[in-house]
């Protein structure tokens, strides 16, 4: 990801570079605004590799549950973003081209505070040198185009639920991106045929891009039910960090429901413990 966060930037940044004039005519501007947006567009671009790293390397501080972390990785860009605004537009008298530096160099802050955690102690998913390298075969598929999956509801999820009554129904929320979630599926995976007939394992995606999904199922050899996520049910699960995981019991009652990754070993003691309520 973060390889190709860097080529992905420095594509942006070239197109950018070299096409701003015509993309923001495209886009809206006239002839009285084209020269303070270029203006700001031309220095603005140049901070793209901030700004895809500090937006793509934060959902996995996010994903591993370090959510105070991963806020402060906004706050941090915000803050200072709204203190060197004046004194770059007005005391420095940059106008809209301070107004784009300020942000920029606020953006590189948010990303060195991002890539000093994601190696630092604290992470379990450190950015090492010898993981930098793509793997086409991870990442080509993402370029082909999306498989369908249905996106479901609450309704569709409550029918599922009634449709299983007597069994365990687990709802498993996940992402492609998610480390802890990659870690969490291949347990789920291994225990469905165990638990065939007596729990049932549907599993919800939170990607906002579908593309990601058949490459990352087919990779973990997931054979049970997978939707994505509506935002009325992600809301209705209070889903704020991933996986997040719902379990009901064979009375179709909901029975236990929290965020972070469940061992195998917590699995199969949730598993058993409701399978023999009544």
């Amino acid at each position: 990801s973060f390889t190709l966060l860097l080529c992905a930037s420095l594509v942006l940044t070239v197109v950018l570079q070299l096409f701003a004039e015509p993309l923001l005519l495209t886009f809206g501007a006239s002839e009285n605004t084209i020269g303070y947006a270029l203006n700001y567009l031309k220095i603005y671009s140049l901070g793209t590799v901030c700004v895809q790293l500090t937006l793509g390397m934060n959902a996995y501080i996010t994903a591993q549950g370090f959510t105070t972390v991963s806020m402060k990785t906004v706050l941090i860009g915000a803050i200072l973003n709204t203190i060197l605004d004046p004194i770059f537009i007005f005391v420095l008298d940059l106008g809209v081209r301070g107004a784009a530096l300020a942000t920029i160099l606020s953006q590189a802050v948010s990303a060195l505070w991002v890539l000093r955690f994601l190696t630092g102690s604290r992470t379990k998913w450190k950015l090492r040198r010898e993981n930098l390298k793509p793997v086409p075969s991870v990442f080509l598929p993402c370029l082909a185009q999306a498989q369908e999956y249905k996106t479901v509801g609450l309704k569709d999820l409550t029918s599922i639920v009634a449709q299983n009554k007597g069994k365990v129904v687990m709802l498993n929320f996940f992402a492609t991106w998610c480390p802890p979630c990659r870690e969490e599926i291949p347990d789920l995976v291994s225990l469905a045929p165990k638990y065939e007939g007596k729990v049932v394992i549907v599993g919800l995606s939170v990607d906002e891009d579908a593309s990601t999904l058949p490459a990352f199922l087919k990779r973990l050899k997931v054979d049970y039910p997978v939707y994505r996520a509506s935002e009325d049910v992600i809301r209705a699960f209070n889903v704020r960090t991933i996986p997040h995981n719902v379990f009901y019991g064979k009375n179709g009652r909901l029975a236990l429901m929290g965020s972070g990754m469940v061992s195998k070993k917590e699995l199969t003691e949730i598993f058993d413990s409701l399978g023999e309520q009544k």
